[in-house]
């Protein structure tokens, strides 16, 4: 029900594209802004996850006008989210701040711009589980729009 170029007149149609549009947006900025970072892809790369498949995401996530000559995009990216979200849960989550090396058993190297890198990767090990938890929201709530 996200064909925008359905010309009915309907209300029904109008807000679901309304809602899709604002599912993207919101799903654009989450994962440009949190998971789109070195770290975060070095980390999934580490635990067999095909980076090829980041490729999908970005596709989907880069379209600005949905179309239903588009489902094949989004169906290939929100697969890709889902198997991001598994891959985390799974294998991330329990070790992020160990992965990152700002546990207690790293020490600082003391390098220059180590203390802002140090302080960005704590910031992303803080967010993360919320952020992965309106990811999977979002991934959700795409995948029910496309499939109606």
């Amino acid at each position: 029900m996200y064909q925008q170029f359905r010309t009915e007149g309907s209300a029904a149609v109008a807000s679901q594209t309304d809602i899709c549009a604002q599912t993207i947006d919101e799903l654009r900025e989450l994962f440009l802004g949190h998971f789109d970072n070195y770290w975060f892809t070095s980390l999934l790369e580490k635990n067999a996850f095909n980076p090829y498949r980041l490729r999908y995401v970005h596709d989907m996530i880069g379209i600005q006008s949905v179309y239903n000559t588009e489902k094949e995009v989004f169906q290939d990216g929100i697969e890709a989210l889902e198997e991001i979200i598994t891959t985390s849960k799974r294998y991330l989550l329990p070790v992020i701040r160990d992965e990152l090396k700002i546990s207690g058993f790293y020490r600082s190297n003391g390098g220059p711009g180590s203390s802002n890198d140090r302080l960005m990767r704590e910031l992303f090990s803080c967010t993360f589980s919320h952020n992965l938890e309106r990811l999977e929201e979002l991934t959700r709530e795409l995948k029910e729009i496309i499939n109606e």
